[in-house]
C-alpha cells in the first residue's frame, strides 16, 4: 500500500483508506472482541490483547505502510472516544470539584454519533484504564497502548511519516468536529471535545517523535 503508486493527494488517500480497508483490518486484529459483542464494536478487554497483537503483528508484515496508517487511524479514534467518555462524565472533573459541566453530550448523542459517523465505540474499560477520573496512568505516553496492541511496528522516526501521521490526525479532527455538530449538542460540547481529543493525540506524536 503506497500513497505514492498513482500520485492521489495524500487526503485523498487517507480517505480512501478510511472508507475502504480500515473496517476490514479493525475487524481482523480484534476478531475476537467483534465475536464476544456479536459483531457490534472492538470492546478492549486485556484478555484479547494478545490475540490482536498477534494478527496487528501479521499486517504489519503483511503491508508495512497499510499497518502504520492502520495504527494512526485507529490511536487517533481511540483518543478521541476517551475525550468523548471525559465529556459524558463531567468533561473529566472529578465530581467533587467546582467547575463540573452541566452542558454535556446525553448517552442518546453518544449513540447517534457512533451510528452516524461508523467509528467504533472501544468501550468503557479502555477509558476508565486511561482518563484521569479512574487512573492515575497518562495518555502523554501512548507507548503502552501501542505496545499492547502492536501499533506502529512500522514507524520510521523520519519526515514523511510524521506528515502523514499529521495528516491523518487533521482529517478526523475535521470528521470529528463535523459529526459533533450534525448532533443536539451545543457549540460548547463540540469545541470541548475537539480541543480534549486534539491534546490527546499530541501525545502520540510525543511519543514516537521525541
Amino acid at each position: 500500500m503506497n500513497p505514492n503508486t498513482s500520485n492521489p493527494s495524500v487526503v485523498d488517500y487517507i480517505k480512501n483508506y478510511l472508507h475502504n480497508e480500515y473496517l476490514d483490518d479493525l475487524h481482523f486484529i480484534f476478531q475476537l472482541d467483534y465475536e464476544r459483542e456479536d459483531g457490534r464494536r472492538p470492546w478492549l478487554c486485556d484478555f484479547n490483547a494478545a490475540d490482536a497483537k498477534m494478527k496487528s503483528n501479521i499486517c504489519a508484515v503483511a503491508d508495512p505502510m497499510r499497518h502504520f496508517v492502520f495504527s494512526s487511524v485507529f490511536l487517533v479514534q481511540l483518543v478521541s472516544n476517551i475525550a468523548i467518555w471525559d465529556d459524558k462524565s463531567f468533561n473529566g472533573y472529578d465530581r467533587s470539584k467546582d467547575g463540573a459541566c452541566e452542558d454535556l453530550m446525553d448517552f442518546s448523542d453518544f449513540v447517534e454519533f457512533h451510528k452516524r459517523s461508523k467509528w467504533p465505540d472501544f468501550g468503557i474499560d479502555i477509558w476508565k484504564e486511561f482518563s484521569p477520573c479512574f487512573s492515575q496512568k497518562k495518555l502523554d505516553d501512548m507507548k503502552e497502548i501501542m505496545d499492547r496492541y502492536g501499533l506502529m511496528t512500522t514507524y520510521l522516526n523520519n519526515g514523511y511519516q510524521r506528515f502523514l501521521l499529521a495528516c491523518i490526525v487533521d482529517v478526523l479532527q475535521i470528521m470529528l468536529l463535523d459529526e459533533l455538530m450534525d448532533l443536539d449538542v451545543s457549540w460548547k460540547v463540540c469545541d470541548r471535545i475537539s480541543e480534549r481529543a486534539n491534546e490527546y493525540s499530541k501525545s502520540i506524536f510525543a511519543t514516537l517523535f521525541k
